[in-house]
């Protein structure tokens, strides 16, 4: 590529880095829904490891949906299995769907902390469950590996169309 003059070759390198700050908000983005996928479909851990498992002990059980409230003589693995469509919760695996607010919480655009820096963020009451759940089943919210490899691939291609 040749430019004419200083003022062109700055100007098309300005609009290169514009699109490479866009491009770190989508590998974001991309990242935290494979995340999503992970801890709220999967039920995993960030080392792939389920989060764990509901009690199967009957018991009676308080929903905030009142019609679901009852005894459950397959305990709370029951409950969870006719009130969640995910597949964890299917298997009788910790899903962390109750309510939906975690998860809701999760999904909240990424906060920028640089150019090229966003920081996925779980805050106030939902972040104290965030904080109650690993304390209870171990770390859940943290990129894994493979999450972190695919963000550095598509950062990767992204500074690759940048010089090409």
């Amino acid at each position: 590529m040749t430019f004419d003059n200083p003022n062109a070759f700055a100007s098309n390198l300005l609009g290169r880095l514009e699109t490479l700050e866009r491009d770190c908000f989508l590998a974001t983005t991309s990242s935290q829904r494979v995340m999503e996928n992970r801890i709220f479909e999967k039920g995993l851990q960030t080392d792939g490891t389920n989060i764990g498992n509901y009690s199967t002990t009957p018991r009676f059980v308080k929903s905030p949906n009142k019609t679901q409230s009852g005894f459950y003589e397959g305990g709370y693995a029951e409950f969870k299995k006719r009130r969640s469509k995910s597949d964890a919760a299917q298997a009788g695996r910790v899903d962390l769907r109750l309510s939906g607010e975690l998860r809701i919480n999760f999904l909240r655009s990424p906060r920028k902390i640089d150019d090229c820096l966003y920081e996925i963020l779980i805050d106030g009451k939902a972040g104290k469950k965030a904080g109650w759940n690993e304390e209870r089943y171990g770390d859940i919210f943290s990129i894994s590996k493979n999450e972190q490899e695919n963000y550095f691939n598509e950062m990767k291609n992204a500074v690759q169309k940048l010089l090409d």
